[in-house]
């Protein structure tokens, strides 16, 4: 199972650190797997670099300063939808995930048996 997880930044390296290192430590079954869709919207406080040397994989959109939040998330989104996943999370950067909410997420839906959004 591949969840894709998007999010935009500008300038706030401390925070997008913390919330991918919460992100990185989710207590997940084995089979789901976590891929970073990251616009950066032009931060010039390292936090690419920051980013890439807690996730190489993640796949970084560099913007031109003047996406803001809402293009930012619709360039994140759109690249992470042309490589298919099961599921997208879109989140804000300076949240704080507790080590089990995304396999909580994941469960929510198996029990609707249905169609929803988890949110």
């Amino acid at each position: 199972m591949k969840i894709a997880i998007i999010f935009t930044c500008y300038n706030r390296a401390d925070k997008t650190e913390n919330c991918v290192k919460s992100l990185l430590n989710q207590e997940l079954d084995k089979h789901i797997k976590l891929e970073f869709y990251i616009c950066d919207d032009g931060s010039t406080d390292n936090t690419v670099k920051t980013v890439r040397k807690l996730i190489p994989s993640a796949k970084i959109i560099n913007g031109s300063g003047n996406l803001f939040w809402c293009k930012g998330m619709y360039l994140a989104m759109r690249k992470a939808y042309d490589n298919k996943h099961d599921f997208y999370l879109m989140i804000n950067d300076d949240v704080k995930f507790s080590p089990n909410a995304i396999q909580i997420m994941i469960n929510s839906y198996i029990k609707s048996n249905d169609i929803c959004g988890i949110v």
